[in-house]
């Protein structure tokens, strides 16, 4: 789909051809002033079509938020790339690089960090090198007026972890996505104090697909009791076991806006067994006096069903596999329909 509107050019899952990325770039030399978004997801952009969009994209300086999602950027074209945020460093606030970066990008970087106004940053999926990765949390310590980070897919490792304490020191941040970044128990101590200096900004956690576990998860404990403005908390496939369920039901209780928690464990190769009786019901009276809970992804073995059902009969049981999720109104009994829900 393409579309040209006053003050963005947005062209998804299009591939352009070498006549189309001139004649974009004419457009953009003619608009330069009033164009304030780019968006290019997934256009096949090359070497030879940014050196086309290369000249119309360095005069606009008003940029506020650029998105190059699912773009191979080669070392050539990051040298261009470098000039056009560098021109309006001023203006950007967004900038989106998802599963484009590989290797090391790392030439980009300090083009970003002259970004002052720079609220949103992801980078989910790229390939870095570990010296990229070193890069990339310095270009975050310098860009303080971040709010939004994600980092999916980008491996930290607990060395990282320690890294990022240091960068975000000062920063207000609101969304912070570490999903699959290599984080283990060792690197939890950081890590709370990351959350400990973030305690009265953040509002969205996604740590699923790490290897965190039960002592990680104690020792994120106490910082995450303080972060009050919690609204959505994923710890999925963290090896956690149902002796974690008292820690997650205190967790609730300190968290009045929660309205989204996804702690699903996988069963293989990790022993899940079920939660005591009293832990079950415990839990599920947290549950019942979370008002704004509205996504839940469980264990249903670390649940009592029966009383979830009475308290909470918006919440339906998937059965395909021992999982909670909200009526949404689709179809619950595909993988397809559900998968669909979740990544809306």
């Amino acid at each position: 789909s393409v579309l040209l509107a006053r003050q963005g050019l947005t062209f998804e899952r299009h591939r352009l051809s070498l006549a189309d990325c001139r004649a974009i770039s004419k457009v953009l030399e003619h608009h330069n002033k009033s164009v304030k978004v780019l968006r290019l997801e997934n256009c096949g952009i090359d070497d030879q079509r940014l050196a086309m969009l290369y000249t119309g994209l360095n005069t606009c300086r008003n940029l506020k938020k650029m998105v190059l999602d699912k773009e191979l950027l080669t070392p050539r074209n990051i040298d261009s790339l470098y000039d056009i945020i560098r021109n309006c460093s001023d203006t950007l606030e967004d900038v989106s690089l998802s599963n484009c970066l590989v290797g090391d990008g790392s030439a980009l970087f300090p083009a970003l960090a002259l970004c002052t106004k720079l609220r949103l940053l992801d980078v989910h999926g790229g390939a870095l090198s570990h010296a990229c990765t070193l890069a990339l949390i310095d270009v975050i310590s310098k860009c303080t007026q971040l709010r939004y980070i994600n980092l999916c897919n980008i491996t930290l490792g607990d060395h990282g972890v320690v890294q990022l304490e240091l960068a975000l020191s000062s920063h207000p941040i609101q969304n912070l996505i570490l999903t699959k970044c290599g984080l283990s128990s060792e690197c939890c101590d950081a890590l709370a104090c990351v959350l400990q200096a973030q305690r009265d900004h953040l509002t969205k956690l996604t740590l699923s697909d790490n290897a965190i576990g039960d002592d990680g998860l104690l020792l994120l404990y106490p910082p995450l009791c303080q972060c009050s403005k919690m609204g959505h908390f994923s710890m999925d496939y963290n090896h956690l076991s149902s002796s974690s369920l008292p820690v997650l039901t205190d967790l609730l209780r300190h968290w009045p806006r929660i309205h989204s928690l996804d702690i699903h464990q996988c069963n293989e190769p990790y022993t899940l067994p079920m939660a005591g009786l009293q832990f079950r019901r415990e839990f599920t009276a947290a549950v019942k006096a979370c008002a704004h809970l509205n996504e839940l992804t469980i264990q249903s073995d670390w649940v009592d069903k029966k009383e979830m059902a009475t308290i909470r009969p918006d919440l339906l049981e998937v059965a395909y596999e021992p999982t909670w999720y909200v009526d949404s109104g689709l179809d619950v009994s595909s993988t397809d329909s559900v998968s669909s829900w979740w990544e809306m």
